[in-house]
């Protein structure tokens, strides 16, 4: 409400400013006020379009919640102790993949700073090999 007021007020002044001939060009005062309407009629239409694209979406990503909710609410519940020793089998083989893949990006990582270390010897190979005369930092 307190933008909506905002970007109207300047509006209303503009209107007055340009009916009472408050300044000495009447046609400056028209056509300011016109540009400023023209430009608030385009942010209020592209205002009004964003909210409607946003409700589309909105719409839909809670129908997909709904949807996921009831499919989970219609699987019966596993109960028993067979149920807990397949919820701890299938959370020690979640836990497996899950450290394998740690380990390999920790690999990879170590390969990399290998890489970054070689590259940094380089450097300083070539600049050593460089004549820089005097007064000028290495």
């Amino acid at each position: 409400m307190a933008v909506h007021a905002l970007l109207i007020g300047p509006g209303i002044y503009l209107g007055f400013v340009w009916t009472k001939n408050l300044a000495p060009s009447i046609s400056e005062n028209r056509a300011v006020f016109i540009t400023y309407i023209v430009g608030l009629s385009v942010w209020y239409s592209i205002y009004a379009l964003s909210n409607i694209v946003i409700a589309d979406t909105s719409e839909v990503s809670e129908s997909v919640v709904y949807q996921r909710l009831n499919a989970a609410q219609s699987e019966p519940p596993t109960t028993g102790a067979y149920s807990t020793t397949l919820n701890k089998a299938n959370r020690e083989a979640r836990f497996r993949s899950f450290s394998s893949e740690v380990q390999q990006v920790f690999r990879e990582a170590a390969q990399l700073r290998r890489g970054l270390a070689a590259l940094d010897d380089r450097i300083v190979q070539l600049c050593e090999s460089l004549d820089l005369p005097d007064g000028i930092p290495q």
